[in-house]
């Protein structure tokens, strides 16, 4: 079943992402997207061709809740005017 590869493969990614470095956290936040959308295809299961799309404000909003629960030095690692240390912030 697609679903369950996918979810083998999204586990993978997110665990992978846990040990990089906090300076590229970013570009894994699309990653909380891609939960919900197949959350969404896991409860339409008895129906195959509904649509797992979700409302754009609602991409938005899991993408921002998904940067808000990121560590601190990933938040600020990526804000303009903020120069983060090799090493940390320290």
């Amino acid at each position: 079943e697609l679903r369950a590869l996918a979810r083998g493969h999204l586990g993978q990614a997110t665990a992978a992402a846990a040990g990089l470095d906090l300076a590229v956290a970013p570009a894994f936040l699309p990653l909380a997207v891609a939960e919900a959308r197949l959350g969404r295809m896991e409860r339409n299961a008895s129906r195959p061709f509904a649509s797992a799309e979700l409302a754009p404000w609602r991409r938005q909003w899991i993408t921002w809740r998904a940067a808000r629960r990121a560590p601190a030095p990933a938040r600020r690692a990526h804000r303009p005017g903020l120069a983060v240390k090799e090493g940390g912030l320290g």
